[in-house]
């Protein structure tokens, strides 16, 4: 939880920029958390295409992580039902790193 402080000239809990946004910069839900600290919101924090290429990478770590339980659950199968099952890791695991590096880029480019 964000350190929090009362101002004696107002009752509205007054936050540090670095603790706010490094703790909601990828949650819409807490955007009206930020506004109410009377902190300017960054247009990154409204960033829609951001917002998909994170949405996708979590979603591709998550098949990635599914598909690596698979494959240890796997103990003692065949050597060709190995070999489908790692190519498939792979292959998630190569839109993996995929998806992270369009992400990367994005902030790069876009200065989020």
């Amino acid at each position: 939880m964000p350190h929090t402080t009362t101002s004696s000239t107002s009752k509205i809990p007054s936050r540090t920029i670095g603790s706010v946004v490094g703790s909601f910069v990828t949650s819409r839900s807490y955007r009206s958390q930020i506004q109410r600290c009377h902190i300017a919101v960054p247009s990154c924090l409204d960033c829609t295409d951001k917002d998909r290429l994170l949405a996708e990478y979590n979603r591709d770590v998550q098949e990635w992580s599914k598909a690596v339980q698979h494959l240890s659950d796997q103990v003692g199968m065949g050597h060709d039902e190995y070999l489908l099952l790692l190519d498939r890791l792979n292959e998630v695991r190569t839109r993996t790193q995929r998806a992270r590096d369009a992400y990367e880029k994005h902030i790069a480019d876009h200065g989020c």
